[in-house]
């Protein structure tokens, strides 16, 4: 196969998008589609643009209504794009599964999936069963340890996320492995691929290595609490910090 050729502009947010192009050229075959949930306009912060301007068919699904329309205009032809205006979740016809199955032509194994809704993103992969795409990137609640295996509740009103670690132990029982990290989204490939990457240690702690939004809570010898690190929300613009000591 031909290696993949990124256009010049990096649409994703913390380089994602030559994780993507990397690993998607140490794969044996590639069909062409990826399928992004929480596409967002379709160009800002985005894992799948490059992609599609690199000429691969693309599913790309949003709910929140301020950006659908957007999305529909950055896809007018432009490649291969089919723009859909859904809320994936875990009932019958809006599952991953129900979607794709009722509205596209995608693949079953096609090349690569992009979650990343702030919340249900454990519990849509969770849910897959008729589609077991070869590359899989999902978001991840970055101001949670390695250690802690978080899992957010199945309620799309909640937008709490789940740790990497809960991520990684349900990945790997999906028949995924580890294979980079960035400060918020993680990336997998099917189990079978693995040995291409050249990984020897795909612990967390090993590739999760930019962990800026993390904070600390610690206790000093008077009782008090005291935090470092982060110490806001990362998701807050102008957050009030907490002191630090």
């Amino acid at each position: 196969m031909q290696p993949l050729k990124p256009p010049a502009r990096d649409y994703s947010q913390w380089g994602e998008q030559a994780m993507i192009f990397d690993a998607l050229d140490k794969l044996p075959e590639r069909d062409g589609w990826c399928v992004d949930i929480g596409a967002g306009d379709g160009v800002t912060l985005s894992n799948t643009r490059a992609l599609v301007e690199s000429g691969y068919n693309a599913v790309l699904i949003e709910s929140n209504p301020s950006k659908v329309n957007q999305l529909f205009v950055h896809s007018t032809n432009i490649g291969k794009s089919q723009p859909i205006r859904a809320t994936v979740g875990r009932n019958e016809g809006n599952r991953i599964d129900d979607i794709l199955a009722g509205k596209t032509v995608a693949p079953p194994d096609f090349d690569f999936l992009s979650i990343d809704i702030d919340g249900m993103d454990y519990w849509v992969w969770a849910d897959m069963s008729k589609y077991k795409p070869k590359l899989i990137m999902v978001e991840f609640n970055p101001t949670m340890d390695e250690t802690l295996e978080f899992i957010q509740q199945p309620d799309a009103t909640t937008n709490t996320g789940s740790s990497l670690l809960a991520i990684v132990r349900m990945a790997n029982a999906l028949g995924y492995e580890l294979i980079a990290t960035t400060a918020t989204n993680a990336l997998f490939v099917e189990q079978e691929y693995f040995d291409r990457f050249g990984i020897r240690d795909n612990s967390i702690r090993a590739l999760w290595t930019d962990r800026r939004f993390m904070s600390w809570v610690f206790y000093d010898y008077t009782g008090r609490a005291c935090v470092t690190g982060f110490r806001e929300s990362p998701w807050t613009i102008n957050a009030p910090a907490t002191p630090d000591i």
